[in-house]
């Protein structure tokens, strides 16, 4: 395992943990309506908000996913 590699893995941890505890997040809202990408608040008045950093965190655990692969050492 390369340099770059080791780098790739310690980000996608990273991101994956932030896209959990995010999707946590709007999961555990109570008696609202959510998803893991969007919670809706408010009773009478639906607002919608977007869960933009899980979004990110879950597209920078692909990336670090395939970068690792991309990057593998060729013998």
């Amino acid at each position: 395992m390369n340099d770059t590699q080791k780098k790739l893995i310690m980000v996608c941890v990273i991101s994956f943990v932030v896209f959990l505890i995010t999707g946590y997040d709007a999961l555990s809202s109570g008696n609202e309506e959510s998803t893991i990408f969007t919670k809706v608040t408010g009773y009478t008045t639906y607002k919608y908000r977007t869960n933009w950093l899980g979004i990110i965190g879950l597209a920078s655990t692909i990336g670090c996913a395939v970068g690792f692969f991309l990057f593998k050492d060729k013998k």
